[in-house]
């Protein structure tokens, strides 16, 4: 369940280990948000998958690592525990395999979560484009929405 912080917003969630190719396709997800005036509108959250390796002064190097500052329009938590993850994990449908060295493997996707909390599209997480009209659309509609009542 959503904090309610987060539930005046659509989410861009993704789900996996920090660092590579995810974090530059954020960045770039982050920059074309904050052009199109929508930063306030979108919250993307990055949720690693190895909480016993991603310490909280670990996830904010890591964003530091991709935004100039972190004006609260990009976040990256971790579950409490292993436990916890694998809870969260199951519920997203994500698919983690040890990799034998200490770390995992995981099916790559971007998870829609429109303002309600309802988990709209997952997309493959290399189409930033997609991703950006899915929440620009969504935005829109939900703008109607609110217009029409």
């Amino acid at each position: 369940v959503l904090q309610a912080p987060l539930r005046k917003r659509a989410l861009q969630l993704r789900v996996g280990q920090t660092g590579g190719y995810t974090g530059l396709a954020y960045a770039k997800l982050h920059s074309a948000l904050a052009q199109r005036g929508l930063q306030d509108s979108v919250q993307l959250l990055s949720i690693s998958l190895q909480p016993q390796f991603d310490t909280p002064r670990h996830l904010t190097q890591y964003l530091q690592r991709f935004t100039k500052e972190l004006d609260g329009g990009w976040l990256a938590a971790r579950p409490r525990d292993v436990q916890q993850g694998r809870i969260l994990l199951a519920r997203l449908g994500v698919v983690s395999i040890p990799d034998g060295m200490g770390g995992i493997t995981h099916n790559a996707a971007t998870h829609i979560i429109d303002q309600q909390g309802r988990l709209v599209r997952i997309l493959d997480e290399d189409r930033t484009d997609e991703t950006l009209h899915t929440l620009v659309q969504l935005l829109a509609g939900a703008r109607a929405e609110r217009n029409a009542l």
